[in-house]
Order: structure tokens, then C-alpha cells, then sequence
């Protein structure tokens, strides 16, 4: 399980939305390689009775590269790649600030405007992000903090079984792989205190569905802590 969930987040973070965007999606081989800029990108639509017949097609949020080309073109995906040298060289020396330079340094020199690899573009979208950056600190209303409730019970029902499913098998991965990266797994697969540990994560899933949170679970991320010396 700690393997996948590792496999599955680097893909995320090699997508656009979530991270550099080396991959992007492909009609053949649903992915290929991208990190073309912005004017090269692409959208994929659903090619509908809708789209077919009046030519009024729904672009999602997915994107090819393939069409007017510029693979690896990117300044941003090339800022992230830097940024993963600096963890890789940091790490290389056992630094346990390594992903803190990687991330810092990013993170920093994408705050400049007039870079190609700002993260505050000249268009409405990057102003906007721009104009609530300068705020640094901002309370959200109390109105925005609960979640809408749906009268769907069937739909409900089949999220709740989802993300029971989903949340079951992420938390019991999640913990076996840290206490056996710890050592106080015995024999028969048990380590101390499993109750309570599974306990605390269920109900902080069920708290942070309130507020419309996604489930609020112990995560595989924690196996790093772990291995820097952390025993909480």
C-alpha cells in the first residue's frame, strides 16, 4: 500500500493541476510527456452528440501538447525540475531541511513578476491571486465554513461507502507501514495502541466532513518524520 500511494501521488505531481506538469493526457496512451507553455496547451473535449452534431464542445480541464508541440518547453515545469535537484543534492547529504530548500527556494522565486515561471501571471487570474497574496493574513467568513448538506441520500450513500473504502485501507497501509518503519510490530501483525490510533483517525474523518473537508486520515507522508527520528 505505502508503495502505491507513493506511485500514485508522483504522478500526481508530475500533472499540471497538482504539480510540474511533465505529464499530460493523450486520447492513444492516456498519458504522454508535456510541459508545454500555456499557449501551446491544447484542451481535450468531450466529443458529444453535442459536439458532433453543432459543434459546441466542452473542453475539460485536461490538456495535449500534441498538437502545436513545445514538450519540455515549460519555465515553470522547468522551475519545479530545479527545485527536485536541490531535495536530490540536499538529501544526497542527509540534510533534513532538503525539502524545505527545495520548496523554499521555488516557492520564492516564483513570487516575482515579469518571470515566465511567475506564479502571478499579467492576466486576471494572476492578479487576483496576486491582490489576496498581498493580504498575507484573511479570515473567512463562518458562512463559508460549513458545507452545503445534499437531500440525495442515494448519491450520499454511495460517497459514504467510497470514501469508507477509500479511507479503510489508506489508514490501515498508513499505519502499518510507519510502525513497522518504527519496529513495534509483532508477530502477528499487531503494534501498541491500534485502537486508539484507528479510533483518532475516524473520527477526524467524520469532524472534517462537516466543514466538507476530504477525509481527515493519516497519511504516508508521516513515514518520512518517522525516518528523520520523529516518535509522535
Amino acid at each position: 500500500t505505502p508503495a502505491g500511494i507513493g506511485a500514485f501521488l508522483a504522478h500526481l505531481g508530475l500533472q499540471t493541476a497538482e504539480g510540474i506538469g511533465v505529464v499530460v493526457s493523450d486520447i492513444a496512451t492516456a498519458v504522454t510527456l508535456g510541459a508545454c507553455p500555456l499557449e501551446n496547451r491544447t484542451p481535450i473535449v468531450a466529443y458529444d452528440a453535442l459536439c458532433r452534431e453543432n459543434g459546441i464542445c466542452i473542453p475539460s480541464d485536461a490538456y495535449t501538447c500534441d498538437v502545436i508541440g513545445g514538450q519540455m518547453t515549460s519555465a515553470t515545469t522547468w522551475m519545479g525540475i530545479l527545485g527536485l535537484m536541490v531535495i536530490a543534492i540536499a538529501l544526497a547529504y542527509k540534510s533534513k531541511l532538503a525539502f524545505i530548500y527545495g520548496i523554499g527556494l521555488v516557492t520564492f522565486l516564483s513570487w516575482f513578476r515579469g518571470t515566465p515561471f511567475t506564479y502571478f501571471t499579467d492576466d486576471d487570474a494572476g492578479n487576483a491571486r496576486f491582490n489576496y497574496f498581498k493580504k498575507v493574513v484573511d479570515v473567512t467568513g463562518l458562512d463559508k465554513i460549513m458545507t452545503p448538506f445534499t437531500k440525495d441520500i442515494a448519491g450520499a450513500g454511495v460517497a459514504l461507502v467510497t470514501m469508507l473504502y477509500v479511507d479503510f485501507l489508506d489508514t490501515s497501509g498508513t499505519l502499518l507501514g510507519i510502525t513497522t518503519e518504527i519496529g513495534i510490530v509483532d508477530e502477528q501483525g499487531n503494534f501498541p495502541k491500534s485502537k486508539e490510533a484507528f479510533s483518532v483517525d475516524a473520527l477526524a474523518t467524520m469532524f472534517g466532513s462537516i466543514f466538507g473537508l476530504s477525509p481527515i486520515t493519516s497519511y504516508i507522508e508521516s513515514g518520512a518524520g518517522v525516518r528523520a527520528g520523529s516518535k509522535t
